[in-house]
């Protein structure tokens, strides 16, 4: 009788957690890029669909249902992995992002789980080479087993980068746990970051493959988080909502502006962003920077804002709506310091 195999280590639902956060929350994708990796996934469309959200990461662009879709759809890949409903299932399966990190880290184990018994066939592999000197397949075994001991102290994992300070640029970084503040010419320089690591965090580290590309995600993720301490209370405000907007995105119809989507017309010939306000107040109480209608709408209106009636489509007709039309060149972001060409 044969002998059923027990399946790889994997849990589906931690997948699905994860991505599901980065649906509800794209700016998630800055507390797990650093150590989550599309591989370490058993299912093959949520690899995908991570892939998808760090390649979206790396560019600097939103991640939500609407571009995550667009994204698997340039890889060839939406259909194959179940379309936009395997998305929005995901979404609706996940009730919050704030445990992420817990979901990333049962991926990240059973990954390492799978790579053991992988590890155990190429030693059974060693063990039968009857070919071979004995000695000599110590050795490989041995190496093999070093492989997955490597001491974690010594591989880096940038769990986030936030910007403190604006002149001179400053950022907190979370390396292995702990945190460092470095200007903006460390975190680009590995050297240097490496002689800071080693004088304060006391560990001689290892140079991720990767390092310049996680580097350039975090930091596209900084910029649009949350105002440094330095910044003007007007600054502060409208880098909320340039992050409000970059988080819910782009929609259609009436129902996407119900979830707080923003849709782009043209007001008197000037491209704006047009939501409603409502959703942005909500969201900014839920971010613990509540503000009242009327002191919002006066900044809003500082960056050329209007109140508009638009119509938008419901269903096989359309309905109009009051909106606020926020220019779009008023949240185009300016950059306190020069990046490099690559960033």
């Amino acid at each position: 009788m044969a002998v059923e195999r027990e399946p790889a280590p994997h849990d589906f639902a931690a997948e699905e957690a994860v991505l599901g956060s980065l649906l509800i929350e794209g700016e998630a994708i800055a507390r797990v890029i650093g150590t989550l990796k599309p591989e370490h996934f058993y299912r093959e469309k949520d690899s995908w669909a991570y892939e998808a959200c760090t390649r979206l990461a790396s560019r600097g662009e939103p991640i939500n249902q609407v571009s995550v879709a667009h994204e698997l759809g340039a890889m060839g890949k939406l259909e194959a992995m179940g379309g936009p409903a395997f998305l929005s299932y995901l979404q609706a399966n996940t009730p919050t992002s704030v445990h992420i990190e817990h979901y990333a880290a049962l991926v990240q184990q059973c990954a390492e789980r799978r790579e053991m018994l992988a590890m155990s066939t190429r030693i059974r592999d060693i063990a039968l080479d009857l070919g071979e000197k004995l000695n000599v397949c110590k050795d490989r075994v041995l190496a093999e087993v070093e492989a997955v001991r490597t001491p974690a102290a010594r591989t880096i994992t940038l769990n986030h980068i936030k910007k403190v300070q604006t002149s001179p640029p400053h950022y907190e970084v979370g390396v292995n746990g702990r945190v460092l503040k470095v200007p903006l010419g460390t975190l680009l320089d590995w050297r240097a970051m490496r002689k800071r690591i080693v004088a304060e965090l006391d560990f001689i580290p290892r140079r991720p493959q990767d390092w310049d590309q996680m580097v350039d995600s975090l930091l596209r993720v900084a910029e649009r988080e949350e105002a440094p301490f330095d910044a003007s209370e007007e600054e502060q405000a409208r880098l909320a909502v340039v992050r409000f907007l970059e988080l819910k995105g782009e929609g259609k119809e009436w129902s996407d502006l119900q979830g707080g989507c923003y849709i782009l017309r043209k007001v008197a010939g000037v491209h704006c962003y047009c939501f409603q306000p409502s959703r942005l107040l909500d969201w900014l109480k839920r971010e613990r920077t509540p503000m009242k209608s009327d002191q919002l709408w006066m900044l809003a209106r500082a960056w050329g804002a209007s109140k508009v009636k638009q119509r938008v489509k419901r269903g096989e007709g359309s309905i109009p709506l009051d909106l606020w039309a926020i220019p779009t060149e008023a949240m185009q972001r300016q950059r306190e310091e020069e990046m490099p060409e690559w960033f």
